[in-house]
């Protein structure tokens, strides 16, 4: 007998009580998620976050939200579909070992805006490093002309 894995529990955070009603509604019929409380102001929230979670920043919440969205509407997640084709080039390139540097210089970009594009790529991808990143690319058999 396996068990399915355990909820993520969730703490619902808004001042808007319709908000939070659709949330947590729309939560309801997923059974990966709980929400085990709600809040309509910061001093509620720490309130009820005492049980030493970790609580989220607004950018992590609309992408968690957006994902959640997407599920929903029983649409499946692409991450390449996220990425614009610049950042499926620059996947590429950081896929080939290349440095930014070397990637600013092909693409004739400054460093900084392909530091800038790298970490969008990985924000989008939901990696933390370039070797992720990599792997990525070689797990999705992308390459040669591009995705």
């Amino acid at each position: 007998m396996t068990s399915s894995p355990r909820p993520l529990r969730l703490l619902l955070v808004d001042d808007h009580e319709v908000v939070r009603q659709g949330l947590a509604a729309l939560l309801a019929r997923r059974p990966a998620f709980q929400v085990v409380a709600e809040a309509g102001t910061v001093a509620e929230a720490l309130a009820a976050a005492r049980r030493g979670d970790s609580l989220l920043d607004p950018a992590v919440t609309e992408r968690v939200l957006e994902r959640v969205r997407r599920t929903a509407a029983g649409e499946g997640h692409d991450e390449l579909a996220e990425l614009t084709s610049q950042e499926r080039k620059i996947l590429m390139l950081v896929a080939e070992g290349k440095t930014n540097r070397e990637i600013a210089a092909e693409v004739f970009l400054s460093d900084k805006t392909v530091k800038n594009y790298v970490s969008s790529i990985l924000s989008k991808l939901n990696l933390q490093r370039r070797a992720q990143a990599a792997a990525f690319v070689a797990r999705h058999r992308l390459g040669g002309d591009g995705p």
